[in-house]
C-alpha cells in the first residue's frame, strides 16, 4: 500500500518575490499602455489643433507616449527583478532562507573539428574545411559532454 511523502521544493514569500512580481506588473501595465495608446491614436483625427495632418492617421502624441508606456515598463521590470536577484544573493551568502531561484547563465557550446579547429554543425559527418571524417556522435553523448565541460 502506498503511502503519502512529503517533498520539500522551496521556499514561497518573501520581499524578492514581491519585487519580482512587481516587475511582472509594471511589465503589463506597459504593455496595456501601448495597446490603450494604439487604440486611443485612432480615434483622435488630428496630430495637433493646428494641424491638418493626420486627418485619417495615427495621432503622433499617443503612439509616443504608448511607446515611452511600454520602455517604462520593461525599464521597471528589469530593475525589480534585479533588486529581487540582489536579496536572494545577500540572503544566499548570508545563510538565510530565500524564494525563488538565482539565476545563471546558459553554457554554450561549439562544436570544432580536432584536426582544422573549424567549426562545425551537429549534423556534419565530415569536415567542410579539411575533409576528415567525423566519428558519429549521438546527442545523448553531446548531452554527456556538455555537462562534463560545465
Amino acid at each position: 500500500m502506498a503511502r503519502k511523502e512529503k517533498e520539500f521544493v522551496g521556499y514561497s514569500g518573501g520581499l524578492e518575490t514581491k519585487m519580482s512580481v512587481a516587475g511582472i506588473f509594471f511589465l503589463i501595465l506597459g504593455i496595456i499602455g501601448l495597446i490603450i495608446s494604439f487604440i486611443i491614436s485612432g480615434f483622435v483625427t488630428k496630430t495637433s489643433v493646428y494641424s491638418d495632418w493626420g486627418d485619417d492617421g495615427l495621432s503622433a502624441e499617443w503612439i509616443g507616449f504608448g511607446l515611452v508606456s511600454l520602455i517604462q515598463g520593461i525599464v521597471l521590470s528589469v530593475i525589480f527583478n534585479a533588486g529581487g536577484e540582489i536579496i536572494r544573493l545577500l540572503k544566499k551568502l548570508n545563510g538565510l532562507k530565500f524564494s525563488g531561484e538565482i539565476s545563471e547563465p546558459t553554457p554554450v557550446f561549439l562544436l570544432k573539428c580536432s584536426e582544422c579547429g573549424h567549426v562545425v554543425d551537429e549534423y556534419d559527418k565530415i569536415c567542410p574545411n579539411c575533409g576528415k571524417e567525423f566519428e558519429s556522435l549521438d546527442f545523448e553523448s553531446l548531452k554527456k559532454l556538455e555537462e562534463k565541460e560545465v
